[in-house]
């Protein structure tokens, strides 16, 4: 997915997370690391879905995940769901993405989930939705709370139909209101064309005054609308 956004985005830096300044940094990458490990799994269901990847299903004493595979290059692809067995209830889903400098995949969207509902205060995740009266697609996004000073929350985003840009990488400030941040993007000029594509990232810096460091936490942008009206 990141290779996309890379490609598109050219003129633009796209700066790299520094360590997650978030409260629950450990918990998130525990999660990930633990959760989300293959060995800790006994397969219940591997399905393929083409030469290289397979859709995978796996469980244990406490868990039952599922998610895309590539088993011959070993990485996981796009949206993985964990099942807590034992609560009988959502526990978290990770959308993982793949650099080709990488060797292991990276966490995008990362959400909690209290009593199979999404717990934002300890998510990083982003939610869209249509507005067919002034043809504009509301991005909402959303952050654990930072223990730094917040000291700006910026989107970049493009937009691409038929593999042509229609709207270079441009960057704008994002409105804040209660742990998170919106942005509201026009696409009136661009109906015509019955597939959009939309990429671009979210970044919410902050700065630890005490250490004078500075954080990013980055929500990376890459959406294809087929047909505005399907959003939501």
């Amino acid at each position: 997915m990141r290779n996309r956004v890379i490609g598109f985005l050219f003129l633009v830096i796209i700066t790299g997370c520094n360590e997650d300044k978030q409260t629950n940094a450990l918990s998130i990458k525990k999660a990930s690391e633990e959760v989300f490990n293959l060995n800790n799994y006994q397969a219940k269901q591997q399905k393929k879905v083409n030469d290289s990847v397979i859709h995978y299903e796996g469980v244990n004493n406490r868990f039952l995940i599922k998610g895309k595979y590539n088993y011959q290059r070993k990485y996981k692809i796009g949206w993985w769901r964990a099942y807590d067995l034992k609560n009988n209830e959502k526990y978290l889903d990770i959308e993982f993405y793949k650099e080709f400098d990488k060797k292991k995949e990276l966490n995008n969207q990362i959400i909690f989930y209290r009593n199979n509902k999404i717990n934002a205060s300890n998510s990083k995740f982003y939610v869209k939705k249509y507005n067919s009266k002034d043809n504009t697609i509301l991005y909402n996004f959303y952050f654990p709370k930072s223990i730094d000073k917040i000291h700006s929350a910026k989107i970049n985003i493009g937009i691409i139909a038929d593999m042509k840009p229609l709207l270079y990488p441009m960057t704008f400030e994002c409105n804040s209101k209660n742990n998170s941040y919106s942005y509201s993007l026009d696409i009136s000029k661009y109906k015509n064309h019955p597939v959009l594509n939309i990429l671009g990232s979210f970044s919410e810096h902050s700065i630890n005054e005490k250490k004078r460091e500075i954080g990013i936490n980055e929500i990376l942008i890459d959406d294809t609308i087929k047909n505005v009206n399907t959003i939501r």
